[in-house]
């Protein structure tokens, strides 16, 4: 007894190890690739409907005693009122007689996030690699645990949870892509109209990120409650008539679910709703399917 006891104990080891080395790498991975990261999602708030555009504008003047030449950038332009003080050689050098001076408007578009401690960038950084890290290396790390418990499976079990694996990878990447394409460019446009009434938009980093992460998170998991759903109805767990009784229930739950996930405007709620009800009335056909396919089991035997 005791040794395949311990022979059990030191497989459960490897696993983890295996576990935490492919989480580890995952992180390693990511925090090398910070940049593309932060600029995936970043995209949804450059591309909702805060584009605001702001203008600096600076004054040089020219304390020496000779002509200086200023150079102008794409996002500089002279200030018409003051053009006449210096001498225009092209679209982007000017000649600043001595003694004169220049006033140049630079344009920043696209929204700006602050930062609003020394160390927000570096530890908003390490927090992003982590959570993208464990996310990313999760269809190894979780095929890893499959793998351990899998022996003690009969072969239809291991069939099914296989089966499960696949359905729930795919599910929480379909979530996760719904949230990143609809549901934070929707909550970035709601939450800087409203808060446009009560003050100025000043956005840190580090909380940006957080309310993506939990966003895009919270409608993969939601996503894979459909996948969980079809698993129950595999196993005998619900059947058609139960899902059926309580339809009216579980549609007022996934809306209450939805108003959790998504901020409060009503379209981002719909937009989340709408593809779990299909989830919920799929596996309403798939449980009537398998009536239908064992009593046709069920027929065939007893003719026999």
């Amino acid at each position: 007894m005791k040794a395949p006891f311990w022979d059990h104990v030191e497989e459960l080891r490897k696993t983890l190890l295996r576990c935490l080395f492919s989480i580890g790498v995952g992180f390693l991975l990511c925090l090398l690739a910070y940049k593309p990261l932060l600029h995936f999602l970043i995209q949804p708030l450059q591309s909702s409907q805060w584009t605001e555009t702001s203008i600096v504008r600076k004054k040089l003047t020219n304390s020496t005693q000779q002509d200086q030449v200023v150079h102008l950038t794409p996002d500089m332009m002279v200030a018409p009122s003051f053009a006449n003080e210096s001498i225009k050689q092209n679209a982007s050098t000017y000649v600043v007689p001595a003694g004169q001076s220049i006033v140049i408007d630079i344009v920043q578009n696209g929204s700006k996030l602050i930062l609003t401690s020394p160390l927000e960038g570096i530890s908003t950084v390490v927090k992003l690699s982590f959570w993208f890290g464990l996310a990313g290396s999760s269809p190894l790390w979780i095929w890893y645990i499959l793998r351990f418990i899998s022996p003690a499976l009969s072969i239809n079990k291991q069939r099914l949870l296989l089966k499960a694996f696949f359905l729930t990878i795919a599910l929480f990447g379909l979530g996760v892509y719904v949230a990143y394409r609809l549901t934070i460019p929707l909550a970035n446009a709601y939450f800087m109209h409203f808060n446009q009434g009560l003050g100025i938009n000043l956005w840190s980093l580090s909380s940006y990120l957080e309310y993506t992460i939990i966003l895009m998170l919270g409608n993969g998991l939601a996503f894979e409650g459909g996948a969980i759903l079809l698993l129950l109805v595999q196993g005998g767990v619900i059947s058609q008539n139960t899902m059926r009784k309580y339809r009216r229930h579980a549609i007022v739950g996934i809306f209450l679910l939805s108003a959790i996930l998504t901020p409060p405007d009503v379209l981002s709620q719909i937009l989340l709703a709408v593809p779990l009800i299909c989830f919920y009335e799929l596996a309403i056909l798939y449980a009537n399917w398998l009536d239908l396919k064992n009593k046709n089991e069920e027929k065939i035997a007893f003719d026999n």
